[in-house]
């Protein structure tokens, strides 16, 4: 079982590399260059999406005064790096940064796990929200038949695994997310996150009446999403391929759905590059151009990850980044 993550990453490789060489690594390369150093400003415009995003978690913990930002946007940014960068089938970041939260401020255990899970609840369906923005805006460009049928089963499949994510809440099943996370984090060597007998399930419905609190979220999501275009739009226009809001948003909505949908590949390797070619054609864009776009957002994914990375590995032998204020238990 072990071996399933690098070989869904090494395959997703091949995608990519054999993507790239049906197009031609000259044409993509001779793209990609064009950006230069701007690449860096991709990697600076990550910081917006994911200070709402940390926002949008925030909110669903404004009565723990514990709660710093600083703290969460540390978890937050070390969980998202894991989420692109390792095979953890973009949901052990969020296991860990649920064990990060209690670490580096004095939310306990079973509150941080179920805040975790509410948010990424939010997330799923600010994002269903902001897929059905793309296809509309698709349909007004005057996409065909195939293409506008595609793109809604891939927003139906968002539906659907939001539905399946709140039944599963609602009958219990995320009482798993302790045992998943323990066992994440002491796979790495590190203590488990949650322990004693603190219910994760009443937690999570302790949360869920917090209607304020849980519109807050959502709202702090949708704008990370619409804020999430601009790399995507700043990227085309580093490529000099510029386009308007309007087809960016169409490209990053839809693009993030693929990635989701294919959350069991790491990094969505391959998906995202095919899903790009596809979505690039609609819009005018040659498939070099929309390989290229993909690696300038590869690249960015590495500008902010691999930091994130080396600031928990360094965090791990030291703690001494940002002082644990908190407890791994209760």
């Amino acid at each position: 079982m072990k071996l399933i993550g690098p070989l869904l990453w090494l395959c997703g490789l091949a995608t990519v590399i054999a993507l790239v060489a049906h197009q031609g690594f000259a044409a993509v390369a001779a793209a990609v260059a064009v950006a230069g150093w701007g690449i860096v400003w991709l990697g600076l415009i990550q910081i917006a999406p994911m200070t709402a995003d940390t926002l949008a978690w925030r909110a669903l913990l404004r009565a723990h005064a514990s709660a710093s930002f600083a703290g969460l946007f540390w978890a937050r940014w070390i969980g998202q790096s894991v989420n692109n960068l390792l095979p953890a089938a973009r949901v052990g970041g969020d296991f860990l940064r649920a064990w990060l939260a209690c670490r580096k401020t004095a939310i306990p255990g079973a509150i941080a796990g179920a805040s975790v899970i509410v948010d990424l609840t939010a997330t799923i369906a600010a994002q269903v929200v902001f897929t059905l923005l793309g296809v509309v805006l698709l349909v007004e460009r005057g996409a065909d038949h195939d293409s506008i049928e595609a793109t809604t089963i891939g927003a139906g499949i968002l539906l659907a695994m939001l539905a399946s994510f709140l039944v599963a809440q609602r009958l219990g099943v995320f009482v798993l997310f302790e045992k998943l996370t323990n066992a994440f984090l002491l796979r790495f060597g590190w203590s488990a996150a949650f322990s004693g007998s603190d219910s994760l399930q009443a937690r999570i419905e302790e949360i869920y009446r917090r209607r304020g609190s849980l519109l807050a979220c959502a709202l702090w999501h949708g704008t990370a999403w619409i804020v999430g275009t601009l790399e995507v739009w700043a990227a085309l226009w580093l490529l000099d391929n510029p386009v308007t809001f309007g087809d960016a948003l169409i490209i990053e909505s839809l693009m993030q759905a693929v990635r989701s949908a294919a959350f069991l590949m790491p990094g969505a390797l391959g998906a995202q590059e095919g899903a790009l070619i596809l979505l690039g054609g609609l819009i005018g864009l040659g498939p070099e151009v929309a390989l290229a776009l993909s690696l300038l957002l590869r690249i960015r994914e590495l500008l902010v990850g691999l930091p994130g990375l080396l600031a928990w590995h360094m965090d791990a032998l030291y703690g001494r980044l940002l002082p644990a204020t908190g407890s791994t238990g209760r």
